[in-house]
């Protein structure tokens, strides 16, 4: 008996987007995508993490999957599997497409031996630290009259847009970072009757973006850090998979935005002749603030020492430990940390709602 209907959510065709491809493995429990083409003939194979090192390395969310599926991915011919079911089988393939002489798929089978590495009940204990110490100076004047956490977007603290977020994905711990303005915010959240488990890390005195993380007990062994001023609109399970599963100490969720130069640039080709481009476009990573960390990264903190995290990314990758990135739309996240982004961003993400 075929199990293609019971996997069709598993199955997708090579001519769509990796923006289309992505929302199937978010929906989809085994979190592998078997690529077909038009006569239903195996192409390949497509996760998460392939689609990821392809955004890195230069992939657009608009592309076609054709040129990122993993070709050489492990199949089974119909023949040969009716006659002998022992096969020496990968233990991190989920799902194992059986095939007939003209490689059409005709079958998929569960791998008993797989290794699942998806999110437990257990993992969503992890712990999501927000960095709300800032002073918020380029918010002002706005932050001299409230704390930046609690300036309002649609009617609601943009400190609580961000834990909401991640109750939505299920992470209901929180620790929260706070200073001078640390009562304001805890009477704030003392009239909260949403449900989850909530921590405070006091700063005495200033200790840059990342310093008061040195003040944590008792954290999980993965943990999110979030600046204050981030609202993303993604799968944060996808992420934390991402982190485990590549073992990074340290992964950093980066935004892909288009940057356009509305001027003609002048550059030296090979030759040393000159050549002008009219208004040319770069796409690059930017960092959204948004951070898993592994706990070891605490060890490259000294307690109560200042420290920015672009100094502590550094440090970490000076000391050889595993650093990865983790790129999202652009349009997936709303930076609200100055004035001007505060604005549109407030705009753009009423539209989003709507």
């Amino acid at each position: 008996m075929s199990n293609i209907e019971k996997y069709k959510s598993n199955i997708c065709k090579n001519n769509i987007n990796i923006r289309k491809a992505l929302v199937l493995l978010n929906t989809n429990k085994l979190k592998c995508l078997i690529v077909i083409d038009s006569k239903k003939r195996l192409v390949g194979t497509l996760t998460d993490g392939d689609i990821r090192r392809s955004l890195l390395k230069g992939a657009k969310f608009n592309d076609g999957i054709n040129k990122h599926v993993y070709r050489n991915s492990f199949s089974i011919n119909k023949s040969k599997f009716t006659q002998n079911k022992n096969f020496d089988i990968p233990t991190d393939i989920a799902l194992i497409p059986i095939i007939d002489s003209k490689k059409k798929v005709v079958n998929l089978i569960r791998n008993n031996k797989f290794i699942n590495n998806k999110i437990s009940d257990s993992q969503l204990s992890t712990q999501v630290i927000i960095m709300a110490g800032g002073l918020g100076t380029r918010l002002r004047p706005f932050s001299s009259i409230i704390p930046k956490p609690l300036i309002p977007i649609e009617g609601k603290p943009i400190i609580e847009h961000i834990m909401d977020k991640f109750i939505q994905n299920n992470f209901k711990k929180f620790i929260i970072s706070i200073n001078i303005n640390h009562k304001i915010v805890k009477a704030f959240f003392k009239t909260s009757k949403k449900k989850y488990e909530l921590k405070y890390i006091s700063e005495k005195k200033t200790l840059g973006t990342v310093g008061s993380l040195s003040l944590v007990k008792n954290i999980s062994k993965d943990f999110f850090v979030i600046n204050c001023d981030s609202i993303l609109d993604f799968n944060y399970k996808s992420a934390l998979e991402y982190h485990q599963i590549n073992k990074n100490d340290l992964t950093v969720i980066v935004a892909k935005k288009k940057i356009e130069i509305p001027y003609g640039v002048f550059e030296f080709d090979k030759y040393d002749k000159i050549q002008i481009i009219e208004k040319p476009s770069k796409e690059i990573l930017i960092n959204t603030g948004m951070y898993v960390f592994s706990k070891k990264i605490l060890t490259f903190l000294k307690k109560n020492k200042k420290i920015d995290m672009d100094e502590l990314i550094k440090k970490v990758i000076s000391k050889k430990l595993k650093v990865n990135l983790f790129p999202i739309e652009n349009i997936s996240w709303y930076d609200f940390g100055q004035l001007g982004s505060f604005f549109q961003n407030k705009k753009n993400l009423i539209k989003f709602k709507k």
